[in-house]
């Protein structure tokens, strides 16, 4: 039971629903199974969050992205959710989503708006190029027809009318006529948002805004474990959800002339705390740094336990009389989760748990929470693994720049959270390391902390890093360090950023959390020349390798005079020349006139054949 304090603010949201400042409504394209569909969010500067009701085909169901997209790979109803928040107001939507097997058919939903009025949603599936609908009222002229892909049409009195669609894509041809009933007054309801929390262990409020004058209200929870009281003919649905899962809620109502139905999907998660899981997602993952360095610094109720052990803990709601208690990581979240060691106050050694319990997923959590790629600008930022321009020999450390960069400055930024793919077959396993110094987004142990992860066998590193001082940071260039040390195989070695990269800022509120894109790239260092030997063994050395423009053949045991045979892939001689010179124990050839690749080197002398590799880059 929230405190009257909370009561209050809810009160307070209920009687100004038309004042919202976020608004969840979405369009989204249709198509069939197999297909992909696209989703857009109307509100264009919120936190977002889509559930699309999908947890049984075994991709991501979950995304974060302003506009989204999701394949629904078997064909049947889907109950599609954007959950959006701006500061301290929030906002959802459901909307029914039919896939289906046939890819061209035309298809459209209607939904009285009052005043006789009625809006067409054109739900059509296939490539087309041409609408036309006609609304089945001459007497309101040229306005009785549209070609507009969605459509308006104000009636001209009430009664039944007979509304046509017809697709094109100037091949084939689609036609679907459905008749629409015009009344004095409508009936619409509007879900608006989770203010009564969605844990298993709390009551659920769902409020909802009517439009109307309904006089009558059936709920359907979708938990019939909880036997009658499953059901309620109360305005607002309240009910305890008797398990985790995700419920499918119905909701009936009538003004005693027409009667509707209105879904809405709620997700009930295990609100208990695990170690680790900070943002309360499901999985620990470098996100959970976010939610520490959000929060750093505020302190609440402790937990009688203090374990880091993966296992439910409890703990008073720290929001408990106070509705700052909560966090806006992805929804209304008490920050006593990111109280990862429970000793009541957040900073560091929360991020122990992160550590030690990395990876882990909460038992029957229904979200997969993989970011969908979010849609990028040329002029958005990009995060990259600077190569320089040095070539490296075996066993050598390497040092690169993790950089953030953009044409002017990267502004805004709070944290980041990335994957860099590389090739461990150039690597010494254990020697992948990244470190955060001094770079433009803090400084590590002041104002910044940081994590990585290397998963060698998989050949990939993940991190995070998120500054704790509720403070926004500009800057261009190295925020973080790579580190390891190279084997003895020769060749290029390439640097892939993932593009499933997690920027965030704050708001005006601090713990307001809001992605932004990021643009990623790959780029390669040369990982070996011939091996560590080379400059003290061998008799003869080519540097640079890999070469540019020219190479340079260095002698090394008195065989300075000889010939020379520079040969391509298949064997070919492209350069041939003869080294007199007893005296010079070095010499150089161009490589100007040869296109990059693998060629190999041989120098005859004294009855003596000596051959290398030499790669050619440009």
């Amino acid at each position: 039971m929230k405190k009257p304090l909370l009561l209050l603010f809810l009160f307070f949201i209920v009687q100004r629903t038309t004042l919202l400042a976020c608004n969840a409504n979405f369009t989204h394209t249709y198509a069939c199974a197999g297909d992909t569909v696209f989703f857009e969010a109307l509100d264009q500067a919120a936190v977002y969050t889509w559930d699309f009701g999908d947890t049984a085909s075994g991709v991501a169901n979950i995304s974060h992205d302003t506009d989204s997209y999701h394949i629904f790979v078997n064909p049947g109803t889907y109950y599609v959710t954007l959950f959006v928040n701006i500061g301290a107001e929030w906002d959802y939507k459901t909307q029914i989503l039919h896939i289906g097997t046939d890819c061209f058919n035309a298809d459209f939903s209607e939904l009285c708006g009052g005043n006789k009025d009625f809006n067409f949603t054109n739900e059509s599936t296939g490539a087309y190029t041409s609408v036309l609908w006609n609304f089945g009222d001459p007497s309101t002229g040229t306005s009785d027809t549209s070609t507009s892909v969605n459509a308006y049409h104000a009636y001209s009195t009430t009664g039944t009318y007979t509304v046509t669609l017809i697709i094109s894509d100037g091949t084939q041809s689609d036609t679907l006529i459905r008749q629409v009933t015009v009344q004095p007054t409508c009936l619409t309801a509007t879900f608006y948002n989770f203010l009564g929390g969605d844990c298993v262990q709390n009551t659920t409020t769902m409020q909802v805004s009517y439009f109307g004058n309904p006089t009558s209200y059936y709920w359907d929870f979708g938990d019939p474990s909880t036997g009658i009281s499953n059901f309620s003919t109360d305005s607002l649905g309240v009910h305890a959800f008797s398990a985790v899962g995700v419920y499918l809620v119905t909701l009936v109502v009538s003004d005693g002339m027409r009667t509707d139905t209105f879904y809405t999907v709620q997700d009930i998660i295990d609100c208990d705390i695990y170690p680790g899981n900070a943002n309360r997602d499901g999985e620990v993952n470098m996100e959970d740094l976010f939610a520490i360095g959000i929060s750093f610094g505020d302190t609440g109720t402790s937990r009688s336990t203090t374990s880091l052990s993966w296992a439910p803990q409890t703990c008073a709601d720290w929001s408990s009389g106070n509705f700052m208690g909560n966090m806006y990581v992805q929804r209304l979240v008490d920050k006593k989760n990111a109280d990862c060691n429970g000793d009541g106050s957040i900073g560091l050694h929360d991020v122990d748990a992160v550590n030690l319990n990395y990876g882990n997923h909460v038992p029957h959590y229904a979200h997969n929470d993989l970011m969908m790629p979010l849609q990028v600008r040329v002029t958005d930022p990009v995060l990259e693994v600077n190569p320089g321009v040095f070539n490296y020999l075996a066993n050598d450390t390497v040092t690169l720049s993790i950089d953030l960069s953009a044409l002017d400055s990267v502004w805004n930024v709070y944290g980041i959270a990335a994957t860099i793919h590389y090739d461990p077959n150039h690597i010494v396993p254990g020697t992948m390391s990244i470190s955060f110094g001094n770079g433009w987004l803090g400084t590590s142990g002041n104002d910044m902390f940081g994590l990585y992860k290397d998963f060698y066998a998989d050949g990939y590193i993940e991190f995070g890093m998120v500054r704790n001082n509720k403070m926004n940071a500009n800057g261009n260039g190295a925020i973080a360090t790579l580190q390891f040390v190279l084997n003895g195989n020769t060749g290029s070695m390439a640097f892939e950023v993932d593009p499933l990269v997690k920027m965030i800022s704050i708001g005006m509120f601090s713990s307001q959390e809001i992605f932004t894109p990021v643009n990623v790239s790959t780029n390669s260092i040369q990982a070996v020349i011939t091996g560590v030997d080379d400059f003290t063994l061998s008799p003869m050395v080519l540097y640079p390798n890999p070469a540019q423009d020219k190479f340079v053949v260095s002698l090394r045991d008195g065989n300075s005079s000889g010939e020379w045979y520079l040969l391509d892939a298949v064997g070919k001689i492209v350069s041939h020349g003869i080294q007199s010179n007893e005296s010079v124990h070095s010499f150089s050839i161009s490589t100007d006139d040869l296109p990059a690749g693998v060629y190999s080197f041989s120098f005859h002398s004294n009855g003596k054949q000596f051959q290398k590799a030499l790669t050619i880059v440009k």
